[in-house]
């Protein structure tokens, strides 16, 4: 993903199906609880889910509904998302495939049923949600949100909104994956505010609206 992937296009493989091919290995590893266990193995995933992410950003929601869908029933690969979501921020400066990912978790949450599309244009898989799989889901959910705002609380940050409604859910592990959640972005507020910092204005305006997000999270917890 980083050469010159064209190259790939002399060997048979079409450009309308690398990303298809491409998601299709990353889903596969995803999958497997022996593969993505390793740290070799969930690092070189996400990189590779994150490359292609940033470098075909058109494929991007077909590639966040089939990442989903296989983290939705796959527990263990929770960690190596929430990696792939640093490193897009990190390495790439995006933050967009995040807020897709939680807009689908959103969607969970007000218990509809997802079906993945065509991944890239080929091939599909169904992920249909019912009682007896939301509790499960929600369940991963709650780790990958944990996992992520401990790699990046600026991420889960900006995407707030959209978390905050499990809140009301039933889903308890979820609830209480939002409330670490939360604590964890009240800890890092703390520690930015607290934190020297160069210009003495600009410290000043940055330290007032870390402690200002501080405070809204506290009351939020305090709430509940």
């Amino acid at each position: 993903l980083s050469g010159a992937h064209a190259r790939v296009w002399s060997c048979g493989i079409t450009g309308d199906n690398f990303v298809p091919m491409v998601s299709a290995s990353v889903c596969a590893l995803l999958s497997s609880e022996v593969l993505i266990r390793q740290a070799e193995v969930k690092q070189s995933t996400a990189e590779l889910l994150a490359a292609l992410v940033a470098k075909f950003p058109q494929s991007s929601s077909s590639i966040c509904t089939a990442v989903m869908a296989v983290m939705a029933s796959n527990e263990y690969c929770a960690e190596t998302v929430a990696l792939c979501m640093a490193k897009l921020h990190k390495v790439y400066g995006s933050t967009a495939f995040a807020g897709e990912l939680f807009s689908e978790m959103a969607s969970y949450n007000a218990g509809l049923t997802r079906c993945s599309g065509p991944v890239g244009g080929s091939g599909a898989a169904t992920m249909t949600v019912t009682a007896s799989t939301d509790e499960s889901a929600m369940k991963i959910m709650g780790k990958y949100l944990v996992n992520l705002a401990e790699l990046v609380p600026t991420v889960v940050r900006a995407s707030l909104p959209s978390v905050l409604p499990h809140l009301d859910g039933e889903a308890y592990t979820m609830r209480n994956a939002v409330c670490r959640t939360i604590g964890i972005l009240v800890f890092d507020s703390a520690c930015r505010a607290s934190a020297p910092g160069g210009h003495e204005e600009d410290s000043h305006a940055k330290k007032k609206a870390d402690e200002k997000a501080r405070d809204s999270l506290l009351a939020i917890l305090i709430e509940r």
